[in-house]
């Protein structure tokens, strides 16, 4: 059953949650039926924009939705109040009712949740603005024409439609023209990462060399010292170079298992 007044009845969703709709004069009453404290003011008048902000009990939004005959100047304006178990809607100019009847000539799952609801309210919204902005579109490339195409009427009407042919072409070609731009930004952009990931096995290279001979640097130069007392001075030679392959054997084994080589 439509609703065709906007009054305490309300749209079942689930055995716990239901969709209420109000208008002004009676959102008050419905809101405390849905159990929601909304101390604010409900003004359809002040919307002018989409908005949600969320407030202690629920979630407060407002719908500003241009009328399609009439974008510029009318809009169709609800404020919607949302809780953990229902949905109120406030509307004046029976927009909602319309929506909802169209969810229930067109989908079988009209909303077993509040979610679901939400998502063919909103869908069913916006569905007839892609036509009308195709229509936009058409009117405003029939002005052009009109402004731009042979002005001075040098050309015929009935020959000029061989233009629009060529200008299919040439929009086909620019078309193909930026998919190959594009496409050559890729090629450069993995160019880019190749060389980058080679230097990084350079740079990880060189570290690691580099690690590997700091140890050694020190030992050679704490032995090359030749302090009269240092240990290992006469006969030390095969003992240095005994513990500088047990440091870079245990450098080598660190790295491996940290895989960095």
């Amino acid at each position: 059953q439509v609703l065709e007044e906007i009054t305490l009845e309300e749209l079942a969703v689930s055995e716990r949650s239901a969709i209420f709709l109000a208008d002004s004069k009676n959102a008050k009453e419905i809101l405390e039926l849905a159990e929601m404290n909304y101390e604010g003011e409900v003004s359809l008048k002040e919307v002018e924009f989409c908005k949600l902000e969320t407030q202690p009990d629920c979630m407060v939004g407002s719908l500003a939705v241009p009328r399609i005959l009439d974008v510029l100047v009318h809009k169709f304006r609800m404020m919607y109040f949302i809780n953990q178990r229902h949905i109120v809607i406030v509307d004046d100019d029976h927009f909602a009712v319309r929506i909802i009847d169209r969810i229930r000539r067109k989908r079988v799952r009209q909303g077993q949740t509040k979610e679901k609801f939400l998502y063919n309210f909103l869908t069913e919204m916006i569905s007839m603005d892609l036509v009308v902005l195709n229509q936009y579109e058409r009117k405003i490339m029939r002005l052009e024409e009109c402004v731009v195409d042979n002005e001075n009427r040098v050309l015929t009407k009935k020959n000029i439609k061989y233009f629009d042919t060529f200008v299919d072409r040439a929009d086909r070609l620019m078309g193909r023209t930026i998919h190959l731009l594009e496409y050559a930004t890729q090629v450069r952009d993995s160019y880019q990462e190749k060389v980058s990931e080679q230097q990084n096995k350079n740079m990880q290279f060189l570290t690691v060399v580099s690690t590997i001979f700091y140890p050694l640097t020190l030992i050679t130069g704490w032995y090359g010292m030749d302090f009269h007392n240092m240990p290992e001075l006469e006969h030390g030679y095969p003992g240095v170079v005994l513990f500088s392959i047990l440091v870079v054997i245990a450098i080598i084994l660190i790295f491996k298992k940290k895989k960095i080589i």
